[in-house]
């Protein structure tokens, strides 16, 4: 099961789009996440980039050069 938690701070699928969300909290704090402009422009950002929490099965882009 791929809770939000996983897919924000452990999902190997996501972790080249994860410094994205390391930016707002280092440690990847729920609360700063979802709880600050900054966690959520960054979450925002995140989401756009990784395709994260889409409801098909196709692996997340690759990263832009």
């Amino acid at each position: 099961i791929q809770s939000h938690l996983h897919i924000l701070s452990e999902c190997p699928l996501y972790e080249e789009h994860r410094h994205t969300l390391l930016s707002a909290s280092q440690d990847l704090s729920p609360a700063i996440i979802l709880g600050t402009h900054k966690g959520l422009e960054a979450l925002a950002e995140f989401i756009a980039a990784s395709n994260a929490f889409r409801k098909t099965s196709a692996p997340p882009p690759p990263l832009a050069t």
